[in-house]
């Protein structure tokens, strides 16, 4: 019988041990960065947001200068702003269901877009941080809007009034293997809406105490909502939709008699029509304010001040059109140059003044009473 020796038993252990050793050694050597098959995790640098803003000069006799260049101004995404991002496989026919391969929503906090649950209308919920977009290594076209609007068919969104929509594409991006993880920079998403603004201001008129705005509905708009293709702009032409601002959009300002109401409607290509219902003084009825049709288109990235005027015996339209989320001066000497000038569109001729049972003035406003300034016209305004 062979006797047993323990030393042998401990060298062939040892060495044992030491094959492990040298196989885990061997699969240290593979770069823990290569995918080999798997997915990628991609994160997106923050977009900023912008708009094409005109700025329009005027030459010696009045007429528009075209000559002056198109300025364009980039912002940083407010914070809370939603984003619905789009991954389809690369192609000159993007956006298309057939290359579409995943989306997820963003909700922007403390500069960085982090994962995040959204509603129907894409209203942020809550965060999803244990989300990630996972892509296999490959060439990429990157569709981002804001807000996270739901996305219909694999490439539409619903637009409606009210809504500051902006889109982007980030054309063919390569999500490589040599890594597990990849941040793609966004191209700046371009507002697709238009910005209005309303306010109310009394200027020389002693017989008026108080005012209080009811409604304004602006007219000749593209209709609302609008679908289009995720990348598209808002198609114009179909200008019979309207948006109205009821009493409760009015926000009382630190100025007598000075409100003010504004918000972002779809674009229109060709004119628009106003009507305001509001009330002087202690009247019984409300005095009706309305317009015909005005030439002058509403761009897109564009905000169009209107201010309503009481001043003496006429009620004035001004119009001042700056960049995106810019208040109007009214008080500017040139027309065009910032701080922007008021442009007269049109006014109403007070015909007479009632006098109530308490004593209080009445204007009064027949329905023909409008006309559009002798100087007025779209290359004035815009």
């Amino acid at each position: 019988m062979k006797s047993y020796c323990p030393i042998n038993g401990i060298v062939l252990l040892l060495g044992a041990v030491l094959s492990l050793s040298g196989c885990y050694k061997e699969v240290q050597k593979i770069s823990p960065g290569l995918v080999k098959g798997g997915s990628v995790s991609v994160d997106f640098a923050t977009p900023g947001i912008g708009s094409e803003t005109e700025i329009v000069g005027r030459g010696a006799d009045g007429e528009r200068d075209t000559e002056v260049p198109v300025t364009r101004a980039v912002t940083a995404l407010d914070e809370d702003v939603t984003v619905r991002i789009i991954a389809y496989r690369s192609s000159a026919g993007n956006p298309s269901a057939v290359n579409y391969v995943q989306d997820m929503t963003y909700v922007m906090r403390s500069g960085g877009l982090v994962p995040c649950k959204v509603d129907g209308n894409g209203n942020y919920e809550a965060l999803d941080q244990s989300s990630r977009m996972r892509l296999q290594p490959g060439d990429y076209d990157f569709y981002a809007i804001t807000p996270a609007l739901p996305l219909a068919d694999l490439i539409k969104v619903n637009v409606a009034h009210g809504v500051d929509y902006a889109g982007s594409l980030t054309a063919s991006r390569t999500i490589a293997d040599d890594s597990p993880s990849a941040t793609v920079t966004l191209a700046t998403l371009e507002r697709q809406c238009s910005q209005l603004s309303f306010s109310t201001v009394i200027r020389n008129s002693d017989r008026i105490a108080n005012i209080q705005p009811h409604s304004i509905t602006v007219g000749r708009l593209t209709s609302s909502p609008v679908a289009l293709r995720v990348g598209e702009g808002i198609g114009l032409g179909s200008d019979n939709g309207s948006y109205f601002f009821p009493e409760s959009a009015f926000v009382k300002g630190t100025e007598f008699g000075q409100f003010f109401c504004e918000e972002e409607v779809l674009p229109s290509s060709e004119s628009f029509s106003f009507s305001m219902s509001v009330t002087f003084n202690e009247a019984p009825l409300a005095t009706e304010l309305a317009t015909g049709f005005i030439d002058l288109p509403f761009e897109k990235g564009k905000r169009y001040n209107f201010a309503i005027e009481l001043k003496n015996d006429k009620i004035l339209l001004n119009l001042q059109i700056t960049p995106w989320n810019t208040d109007a001066v009214w008080d500017a000497p040139d027309v065009g140059e910032p701080p922007y000038a008021c442009v007269v569109v049109g006014m109403w001729q007070i015909e007479s003044w009632q006098v109530g049972i308490g004593g209080f003035f009445v204007p009064v406003i027949t329905s023909g009473s409008w006309t559009v300034d002798s100087d007025w016209s779209s290359e004035m305004g815009g």
